[in-house]
């Protein structure tokens, strides 16, 4: 009588190439015979124990595989079981960030596979995994929300085929920092102005660019919650324009924009004695 067939084969490990099998025993019987598609049978001694475990390796990566297993009884065999089992898909090698703010990171990568089937799996550290199915193109994008300003996130990508995930891919990126909120004039001359604002989020970091597009990196002190900048090389009685960048590694802020004037020399007071003016914070100033 031929023996009976095994009910159930389990995937107990798999990566890009190799697929670990195992099954319990039946009736303690140590002898099976395995075959998959297009391929000759592979005899199989199991061990002592009641399961047996077995590895198909040389496979290709994300792809299905079907096995007929075979209980073997001295010259009988059972009708055989027949499963499917895939391979792991192979994982996403770049992902970018096609843009940010403060709140969000919009990511895109290139599909592993036109082919395949392929979905994918994005793991925040700390956070729930997010399914991301894959669109027509090459490309897929995926905006995560709800972050907060000037903060660093690590992620995982996993590429999906059925059940199997790839190793995943590793990556860490930034969301935009927050503006200064106001800067002040400290001190000021005829050809000086000192700038001083407070730290967003004790950042160091800065950029002030000034109206004939000149951009100065700036780099607070540690322990200070202000930084203090002096404008030189100015023009007496002459308003400048500047746009303030917070900088969180390497990514900038929308940008802070603000006026300021240097002071007037005597000649110009002299020249417009008699005239009245009107400042930044809108008070009336006259020359007498």
């Amino acid at each position: 009588m031929a023996p009976p067939a095994v009910t159930l084969v389990n995937v107990k490990t798999r990566n890009e190439t190799h697929i670990e099998l195992e099954w319990t025993k039946v009736n303690n019987i140590n002898t099976y015979a395995l075959k998959s598609s297009d391929e000759p049978e592979t005899p199989i001694t199991g061990l002592d124990g009641n399961t047996v475990t077995h590895t198909v390796s040389s496979l290709s990566a994300g792809t299905k595989y079907s096995f007929t297993l075979f209980t073997v009884l001295e010259e009988l065999r059972s009708t055989g079981f027949e499963f499917p089992a895939v391979t792991a898909p192979p994982a996403v090698t770049l992902v970018i960030v096609k843009t940010r703010s403060e709140t969000d990171i919009e990511l895109e990568w290139t599909k592993v596979s036109d082919i395949n089937p392929y979905t994918y799996i994005l793991k925040r550290t700390g956070g729930t995994d997010t399914p991301i199915p894959g669109p027509a193109g090459n490309k897929v994008t995926h905006t995560v929300s709800s972050l907060s300003a000037g903060t660093e996130y690590s992620f995982t990508l996993f590429t999906v085929f059925e059940d199997a995930r790839s190793t995943g891919h590793d990556f860490s990126e930034v969301t935009a920092p927050s503006n200064v909120a106001l800067v002040n004039v400290k001190t000021r001359n005829e050809t000086h102005i000192e700038l001083e604002w407070t730290k967003v989020n004790n950042i160091n970091t800065y950029a002030l660019k000034s109206s004939d597009e000149t951009e100065t990196p700036i780099t607070g002190l540690d322990g200070s919650t202000a930084v203090t900048h002096t404008v030189s090389s100015l023009s007496a009685g002459t308003k400048y324009s500047f746009t303030l960048f917070t900088v969180f590694e390497g990514v900038r802020s929308t940008g802070f924009e603000f006026p300021a004037v240097t002071g007037m020399s005597l000649f110009l007071i002299a020249k417009f004695q008699g005239s009245c003016f009107f400042s930044s914070q809108h008070l009336k100033t006259c020359v007498s």
